[in-house]
């Protein structure tokens, strides 16, 4: 599934709530994952939003990647693909 998913946005520096973890800078992507966020729109550039659509976080050395973080929104689609996606991962904005 994540070999096939789909960079739709980027959500600017992951808010990290460790002073000690800081400075490690790591991105958010937002990600399409196929025949589950294929209705999903990313937020606007550069806006981290939790509950919205499933993302990884990044880090750059250099030219290099490195995944850095998996969210719990990707989490809940890839652990458990059984169940219908969270309403985050649909498009659904009902609540």
């Amino acid at each position: 599934m994540l070999g096939t998913a789909q960079v739709i946005g980027r959500g600017g520096r992951y808010p990290e709530p460790l002073p000690a973890l800081e400075a490690t800078c790591a991105q958010v992507w937002y990600l399409a994952l196929p025949g589950v966020a294929a209705h999903a729109s990313a937020p606007p550039a550069d806006r981290f939003v939790r509950d919205s659509v499933p993302f990884i976080t990044v880090q750059q050395h250099g030219d290099q990647l490195r995944l850095a973080g998996l969210s719990r929104e990707l989490l809940a689609v890839v652990l458990a693909p059984e169940r219908p996606p969270p309403a985050c991962c649909t498009g659904d904005t009902r609540r």
